[in-house]
């Protein structure tokens, strides 16, 4: 958010009120028994904006747009981000 000097407002460039999703995916690896979750590495944030959890990993998921259903976001952002990796560590 940021602060509109001539209104004296803050103020959001997201729809409000503003709501998240997170998708939780699990994966059964049948050679080794393991459980896995499909996770995203947290880039670097853009000009301007704050650096929260930068190379932290998280789980697939973002802001709910107008007119979007809440179970749609997590599979829409996974599909939108490049740097998909599944954490094996």
């Amino acid at each position: 958010m940021e602060y509109n000097k001539k209104t004296g407002k803050w103020e959001s460039k997201y729809w409000h009120p503003t709501l998240t999703t997170d998708a939780m995916v699990f994966e059964f690896d049948k050679e080794d028994g393991s459980l896995q979750v499909p996770l995203i590495k947290r880039g670097k944030a853009k000009p301007g904006e704050i650096p929260t959890f930068e190379g932290y990993w998280a789980t697939p998921g973002g802001f709910v747009l107008k007119n979007m259903l809440s179970g749609s976001c997590g599979f829409i952002n996974k599909n939108n981000i490049n740097n998909y990796v599944l954490n094996r560590e």
